[in-house]
């Protein structure tokens, strides 16, 4: 499988490989389409896309069998303006072994990647991190939409994503997440149309429980000194509230508290940002929604030099 001239196709086609790289996918100013392949084995990974172009994959498999295995997808070497579009594929990742091992792999890949209607699965580790979506460069979009993922186990880790690259959840998913605590930059986190996200500007006031612009009608004030908690927004239909990403401008000298407020109380979504750092996630923990619920956000900065401004978002899908 590789570039060609002209839109290539392939279908039901079986790759069974050992010890190397199975299926490649590459394609530079044109379409190459994959439908109905198996691509699996003891490998250093499954697939490997490559290319500027656009690339499409449809009900496939894509899975890694050896405990020592490295990447299910190795998306390392998308570049300029390549759009990868997957359709029904099912990613699978173990059995588990002593080293890390990556559903997708895009350190220094840029392009677009759009999964809708996939199944991601990760088995249950407790042995080593293994990781979901491993972006550690600048340049790369992620859209996740109507997909299954499963990650379960304690040392699973499902995005590591740093600023200037951003996961899309588009909505309709299923998470069960593992849990190490995901690495997501500030901005690297957008659910369009189901989500809560607030900010604030500025020193935050210390030792104080603040609110967040963005959260509710009431909280009117951008900077970083109002104890107003908004009183939420309204979600509509039952939902799971999941996924919370929180962020500073400036790291502090003591622990910033970041809270998911769900009908006027504290939820179990709730991180700590350390001192010395600047962001912190809970993924791990989830809140069942009534129609009708009023989600809102709130940060407890700590007593010593605080930081400089800040953003939350949870999603709820």
């Amino acid at each position: 499988m590789g570039a060609a001239c002209g839109d290539p196709f392939y279908q039901n086609l079986v790759s069974e490989s050992f010890g190397a790289t199975n299926c490649y996918l590459q394609g530079s100013g044109t379409v190459v389409t994959l439908n109905a392949a198996i691509c699996f084995g003891t490998l250093t990974a499954s697939l490997k896309v490559i290319g500027s172009g656009v690339l499409d994959t449809g009900g496939s498999y894509f899975g890694i069998l050896g405990a020592a295995s490295a990447f299910v997808v190795d998306c390392t070497n998308l570049s300029g303006n390549a759009i990868w579009n997957s359709n029904g594929d099912q990613f699978a990742g173990g059995p588990i072994g002593p080293v890390p091992q990556f559903l997708f792999d895009c350190n220094g890949g840029v392009g677009r990647i759009n999964l809708t209607g996939d199944l991601l699965q990760m088995q249950a580790n407790t042995t080593s991190t293994n990781y979901g979506f491993y972006v550690p460069g600048s340049g790369l979009s992620i859209h996740v939409k109507n997909s299954t993922v499963s990650m379960a186990g304690s040392a699973n880790l499902f995005l590591d994503i740093v600023a200037g690259s951003t996961y899309f959840d588009d909505g309709g998913h299923s998470y069960t997440l593992g849990g190490t605590a995901s690495i997501v930059g500030a901005g690297s986190l957008v659910a369009d149309g189901h989500s809560v996200k607030g900010i604030c500007t500025g020193a935050m006031t210390a030792s104080t429980t603040l609110g967040l612009y963005g959260t509710g009608p009431n909280a009117t004030t951008t900077t970083c000194t109002s104890a107003t908690i908004g009183t939420g927004l309204v979600v509509e239909g039952t939902r799971t509230l999941q996924l919370m990403a929180c962020s500073v401008g400036g790291s502090a000298t003591t622990t910033t508290t970041c809270t998911v407020v769900v009908n006027g109380s504290a939820s179990a979504i709730t991180c700590n940002i350390t001192s010395g750092n600047t962001t912190c996630t809970d993924f791990i923990h989830t809140v069942a929604l009534s129609d009708g619920a009023l989600v809102s956000e709130e940060i407890i900065a700590g007593p010593a030099t605080t930081p400089t401004g800040a953003q939350m978002i949870v999603v709820y899908n």
